[in-house]
């Protein structure tokens, strides 16, 4: 009796073990995509504080003034970071389709907002700020698209994990 026994505790540990350890991997999955999650909202939320001191800063833009001119930037700058960290995130195959929407409307964002960069930058160092005058209007309307789908992306990305 015991001989015919033990084969079978032994199957049943391993099947426990391999229970186990499948287990233990679809924990490591879902904790990398709460942190996914939770990276893309902060970085986001970020774009979007970011974005409403830019357009403050853009209403009372002033190529002379040097001060708010440098946290223009300055803003400018934190933002094109933030962009860039959203491109470096790592998403699972279960968020493939939401990621790469979010990476094109990040890497467009980055676009737009470094060539803001550079106008705002030719600005102050000449003084003359024609150049970003003649720009300006089209950039942030582009700039605004995507600013706008990475919020719609960020919600939906949330939302989707919310009720996974």
């Amino acid at each position: 009796m015991r001989i015919k026994t033990l084969p079978r505790i032994i199957a049943l540990f391993l099947l426990v073990i391999i229970a186990l350890s499948s287990g233990g991997c679809r924990l490591d999955t879902i904790q990398h995509n709460n942190d996914y999650v939770a990276s893309v909202k902060r970085l986001v939320d970020d774009v979007v504080k970011d974005t409403r001191e830019i357009k403050t800063f853009r209403e009372t833009f002033n190529c002379r003034e040097t001060e708010p001119s440098k946290q223009y930037i300055s803003v400018m700058d934190s933002l094109c970071d933030s962009f860039q960290q959203i491109l470096k995130l790592q998403a699972t195959n279960e968020f493939d389709d939401y990621d790469n929407q979010l990476k094109e409307s990040a890497k467009q964002a980055l676009q737009e907002i470094s060539q803001l960069k550079s106008l705002t930058s030719y600005s102050v160092e000449t003084g003359d700020d024609t150049f970003y005058q003649n720009d300006v209007k089209e950039l942030y309307q582009a700039y605004e698209f995507s600013y706008e789908n990475l919020k719609d992306l960020s919600a939906q990305i949330q939302t989707y994990w919310r009720n996974a």
